[in-house]
């Protein structure tokens, strides 16, 4: 186990721990399983985990024991569809707000990161928007709402969310959703807005490894929309910069070879 996997463990621990009315019985149970996730031994203190839920034990107990069954499952043993199931059943034991915006973003990473299942995940994040006072993350939440969509191939609904997104000055993946809707209308062989879309991004992107790699996407549209100047003037300005400079050559050669056809 990585440290970073025994840090994650040892708050969720704490917070398992803190506030929980136990019975004798149930509070020693819980520190077997605690001691049995200190040593590794994940199925064993699963088995205890479902033996203390197989009691119906107060239901501040049964939320915290079915959030650790799904944080072993899917940060210790990378089994995401049992961690699904154990994140959902919190939401059977409490309505307390920390509890299901917690729960709401482990599904949602989990579909969207790991199960790449963009559908559930898109779900996952309106929820988390639908939160009123908005939740901190709430940029966040909205942009990846916004790629759910774009990922499941729900364009329309991608789009109407990128331009939300862009509606907001202050919006912390403003310039982000500009090179997405760029890549959306890529996808749709729509090179003409695509390139629009870039534009504004280079526009606006600071990274220059960024700005070299969407030129590069801009290049390639403009030479499938047979606009070989332009297409060539782009790839020539990222030569010394593009990490591959023989696939920017060869891109040289194949366009200038074609205007040259274009004069015979």
């Amino acid at each position: 186990m990585t440290i970073s996997k025994n840090i994650i463990l040892l708050i969720l621990l704490a917070l398992f721990l803190v506030s929980c009315d136990f019975t004798p019985r149930i509070y020693k149970e819980i520190l077997s399983a605690q001691q049995a996730l200190e040593d590794g031994n994940y199925k064993t203190a699963i088995i205890i985990y479902n033996n203390i839920l197989n009691q119906v034990p107060p239901k501040n107990i049964s939320t915290r024991v079915n959030y650790q069954l799904g944080t072993i499952y899917s940060v210790n043993l990378g089994d995401y569809k049992k961690a699904l199931k154990y994140f959902s059943d919190v939401n059977k034991y409490t309505e307390d707000p920390f509890w299901l915006v917690k729960t709401k973003e482990k599904e949602g990473e989990i579909n969207y990161l790991y199960l790449e299942d963009y559908g559930p995940a898109a779900e996952n994040y309106k929820q988390l928007c639908s939160f009123v006072p908005k939740l901190n993350n709430y940029d966040f939440y909205e942009y990846r709402l916004s790629n759910s969509y774009l990922r499941g191939g729900n364009l329309k609904s991608a789009l109407e969310q990128y331009e939300k997104i862009q509606q907001k000055p202050g919006h912390k993946y403003l310039v982000q959703s500009f090179f997405d809707v760029g890549l959306l209308y890529y996808k749709e062989q729509e090179w003409a807005k695509a390139i629009v879309y870039w534009q504004k991004y280079v526009d606006k992107e600071t990274r220059r490894d960024e700005v070299v790699k969407t030129k590069f996407l801009m290049a390639n549209a403009y030479e499938t929309m047979e606009n070989l100047k332009e297409s060539y003037d782009i790839y020539y300005s990222i030569l010394s910069e593009y990490p591959n400079v023989n696939v920017i050559q060869d891109k040289l050669k194949s366009i200038y070879d074609r205007k040259v056809a274009r004069k015979r």
